[in-house]
């Protein structure tokens, strides 16, 4: 039988790993079997909806779902799901619920998948999504993907199910590749992260507080935007960071991975963040918090650094130490880039494809 992929995404108003992870593997499926994309909000990030109406055209539907239960929007997906006969549905993030509520009593029901990016406790908080998300798993109506072993487990757990694979996320290496040697990058430290609860940023800011007061020569980069940003910026005029630059969000950030020697997260929780394979790409060394997921692909002392999150003083002087001598750690930045190749978008979507014709 045709597979006939619909892949339902939320929204792309947000630029985040899960929306980046939603197009990048988009435009790969689309290249081996019928594709349509459906967008349920209408509000969404111009570069990324660029990417994929420029490859996909007019097989991409934006709809202008409500923030609530939209069953407009449900009957709309029905009937493209309908008139395309549809055989694989794919969703993550908060689309779950509308396509299961689109193939309700359909004679011919497409397989679901849902890609889960977070633990399973953080992916959705709300009593009657939970209540659906596991009638939905338990009745294996949709198939839950995780994209970390530990993400897998915990949903089996939360659950109470028996089966979620393990698909790792993807990087884009035609885009994120090595940058020239680290001595040679202008930016010490970068952060790209949506300022929100789960990035941690006041134990970021924390952490440049403490390398500030061991070497005040250095700057620290920020990349990202989302609802504490106001919050964000308060803190750093109250404490005066002049050397903590928040410079917005980025349509490259390939450009300024390659151009920075240490990639650092604070996060207090994460499944298997696209970021730290971008920033492993572009030769940089990670320094992390060892939470989640982030252990599965970072070995410490390997391809990065780990730490707990009450090490904020450890983690500046690591950072210090990799800016400082830029030439001891060449042969991971080299490697690191070479590690991630087993990560493209090309082998996750193997694995997608190989899933759906289970």
């Amino acid at each position: 039988m045709e597979t006939n992929i619909l892949e339902i995404i939320n929204s792309l108003g947000i630029v985040g790993g899960a929306e980046t992870f939603s197009v990048s593997l988009s435009l790969e499926l689309a290249k081996n079997s019928n594709f349509i994309a459906v967008i349920l909000y209408k509000k969404n990030n111009k570069t990324l909806l660029k990417r994929l109406s420029d490859f996909l055209g007019y097989k991409i539907f934006v709809l202008n779902k409500k923030h609530h239960f939209d069953i407009k929007v449900v009957w709309e997906v029905r009937q493209i799901i309908i008139r395309n006969k549809i055989t694989v549905i794919h969703t993550e993030n908060n689309a779950l619920l509308t396509a299961y509520f689109s193939t309700r009593f359909l004679k011919k029901k497409p397989k679901i998948f849902h890609t889960i990016h977070n633990p399973a406790g953080f992916e959705n908080e709300g009593f009657i999504s939970r209540f659906f998300y596991r009638h939905i798993f338990k009745r294996k109506i949709a198939i839950p993907i995780g994209i970390s072993p530990i993400i897998s487990e915990g949903v089996k757990d939360f659950y109470g199910i028996s089966y979620c694979p393990c698909i790792n996320n993807g990087v884009d290496i035609e885009r994120f590749f090595l940058g020239p040697k680290l001595a040679n990058r202008s930016i010490d430290c970068i952060t790209i992260a949506r300022m929100v609860p789960q990035k941690n940023y006041p134990f970021v800011l924390s952490v440049f507080e403490e390398c500030h007061k061991i070497d005040p020569k250095m700057v620290f980069h920020i990349f990202g935007d989302g609802p504490l940003k106001d919050q964000i910026t308060l803190t750093i005029i109250q404490k005066n960071m002049s050397y903590v630059f928040l410079d917005g969000l980025t349509d490259r950030p390939e450009e300024r991975l390659r151009d920075s020697k240490v990639f650092f997260l604070g996060s207090s929780y994460e499944g298997n963040p696209m970021s730290v394979l971008e920033a492993l790409s572009c030769g940089c060394i990670p320094v992390l918090t060892n939470v989640g997921g982030i252990p599965d692909i970072i070995k410490n002392g390997k391809n990065g650094f780990l730490f707990s999150l009450s090490s904020a003083n450890l983690i500046a002087r690591k950072i210090l130490e990799i800016c400082h001598n830029p030439l001891n750690f060449e042969e991971m930045s080299t490697f690191n880039s070479s590690f991630v190749v087993k990560y493209s978008f090309y082998s996750t979507a193997t694995k997608y494809f190989d899933l759906f014709d289970k």
